[in-house]
């Protein structure tokens, strides 16, 4: 049995939901591989300033990928998460539904991308380093919700009592907190063979063909037919990573390799040299 905790679940609703920002935190820290391929060109400039040979051991660290690597991560989850609040709570609202996530999932690519922006990183790399987070995050969201006891699911006999609709009703949270776990574990051992960008629009569609069908089972109420608002939004999900995916597979080198430092940085120099050449070779 799960039952409305009052006003415990405050407390506890919001603490499991910031457990599972610091938990992805350092999920990303963690996993955070090929420290000076991916680092940013503000982050690799910062660091080769204090990469010098007679260094003090406080420059040291400085000097170092991995410090920057750290650095730069905890930058960009914090960045993620303060703007996915208002995202969330404004899409959620323009929709009338508490579809917070897929707030942050809309308009992550966007975000990640005017970041990235900023600091010169490749949005592919960074957005399929951090796209593993999103189902684990949401695993610890979805038993927040069951300890909470909202977004549960359609009456069912055999299932658990619930306080806070004081009805018996099929444990909906536990469901999507288990299908996140598999699809987070499915996430990791398919990275390696993924091509660069394609990470977050294959989650995107993954989690939305199958939330469509979850929602079946939701306690929400019915607006089209035998569809709720949230099967509209799973279809929206499905397309946009579709078109995602699309751009990312036409795409994506392109946009890694103007994100490249060796791209966008170093035919300057090479043409500084070219002329040196000439110049010689006409004395």
């Amino acid at each position: 049995m799960y039952r409305y905790l009052g006003s415990t679940d405050i407390f506890l609703y919001d603490f499991i939901g910031t457990s599972a920002f610091v938990f992805l935190l350092f999920f990303n820290i963690f996993h955070y591989k090929k420290k000076r391929n991916i680092l940013s060109y503000c982050s690799t400039s910062a660091m080769n300033v204090f990469s010098k040979k007679h260094q003090k051991p406080i420059t040291k660290v400085f000097s170092n990928a991995t410090f920057w690597a750290i650095i730069e991560t905890i930058l960009i989850s914090i960045v993620q998460y303060a703007f996915a609040l208002n995202l969330n709570q404004g899409f959620g609202d323009m929709v009338r539904t508490g579809s917070n996530y897929y707030g942050l999932l809309f308009f992550s690519p966007v975000l990640m991308f005017a970041l990235c922006l900023a600091i010169w990183l490749d949005p592919l790399k960074q957005i399929d380093l951090i796209t593993p987070s999103f189902p684990f995050a949401l695993v610890f969201s979805r038993i927040a919700c069951f300890c909470n006891g909202c977004c549960g699911g359609i009456e069912w006999s055999s299932g658990l009592y619930n306080y806070y609709t004081n009805r018996v009703e099929f444990p909906l949270q536990l469901l999507e907190a288990g299908l996140a776990l598999l699809i987070f574990i499915f996430l990791m051992f398919w990275r390696n063979k993924a091509k660069p960008g394609t990470m977050f629009p294959t989650y995107l569609i993954i989690y939305s063909a199958s939330r469509f069908f979850i929602e079946f089972l939701s306690n929400k109420e019915n607006v089209f037919g035998i569809f709720k608002r949230y099967h509209v939004i799973c279809a929206v999900g499905v397309v946009v990573g579709i078109i995602e995916l699309v751009i990312v597979l036409k795409f994506g080198k392109d946009i890694s390799d103007l994100f490249s430092e060796s791209h966008y940085f170093i035919p300057n120099k090479t043409k500084k040299k070219n002329k040196k050449k000439k110049t010689e070779s006409n004395a």
